[in-house]
């Protein structure tokens, strides 16, 4: 059986040029449909034109939550405050022109006990009435206190295993003081003691001349009592009386 042949299409550029322009716009139109689908994300173009060494990042957008917030103010690191420590009354601890050891001339009691850790108690002094008191302290009686007007004004010496700074404590003897004082000695006659005596120790510093050490010494010589502090209190020869 004999098929019959189908004549085909031929076309031929030579003889339409037309046709010819019109199938490379068509094929071009293709390739250009096919390229998305075959090249994935096509990259965005560059201006050509530009200089790499001037190009410049694009400014982030600003955060508005970060803006609206108040700059933190520079502040140097505080240091630590330091803990007061006290410093307890031992008998190792000296009189001084102007108090012994922790405990100052000036302070009040409230101060003194905050100074030493230690509980301090007043006693009967007989010038209550013009603001004229005696403390002791509970764990340490060794000494007594005279405070005037709110603050200690002197300090007394009560038991002969305290001393000054300089060495002189109950039981010396005058040779003994003016040797530990050399020339800062001033002598009165004792009130009540007959033949006693008042040895004054007087500063040289122009700063202390306010205070005194004050050893009250008997006929015999002897040292009967010692104290320091401010002026006028320190030469009162009755205490608060």
């Amino acid at each position: 059986m004999l098929l019959k042949r189908t004549p085909c299409l031929f076309f031929s550029p030579l003889r339409d040029p037309i046709g010819l322009s019109r199938l490379i716009i068509w094929a071009g139109l293709g390739i250009v449909l096919l390229l998305p689908a075959c090249g994935g994300d096509s990259v965005p173009p560059t201006d050509s034109g530009s200089n790499a060494d001037d190009a410049t990042t694009a400014p982030a957008l600003a955060d508005p939550t970060v803006d609206s917030l108040p700059a933190a103010p520079e502040t140097t690191a505080s240091p630590i405050p330091q803990v007061p420590q006290s410093t307890p009354l031992t008998p190792e601890i000296r009189l001084g022109l102007t108090g012994f050891g922790p405990i100052q001339v000036g302070m009040t009691i409230e101060q003194a006990e905050a100074a030493t850790g230690m509980t301090f108690k007043s006693e009967s002094s007989g010038g209550e009435e013009y603001g004229c008191e005696y403390y002791r302290v509970e764990a340490f009686d060794g000494i007594a206190l005279m405070v005037t007007d709110g603050t200690i004004a002197r300090v007394e010496l009560r038991k002969p295993n305290l001393a000054t700074i300089s060495g002189a404590k109950l039981g010396s003897t005058e040779a003994q003081i003016r040797n530990l004082y050399p020339g800062q000695i001033q002598a009165e006659p004792h009130e009540y003691i007959p033949n006693g005596k008042y040895l004054l120790y007087v500063p040289k510093d122009a700063d202390s001349q306010d205070y005194r050490v004050i050893f009250e010494v008997d006929a015999q010589g002897n040292v009967v009592a010692i104290r320091s502090g401010q002026l006028p209190e320190v030469g009162y020869i009755e205490g608060c009386v």
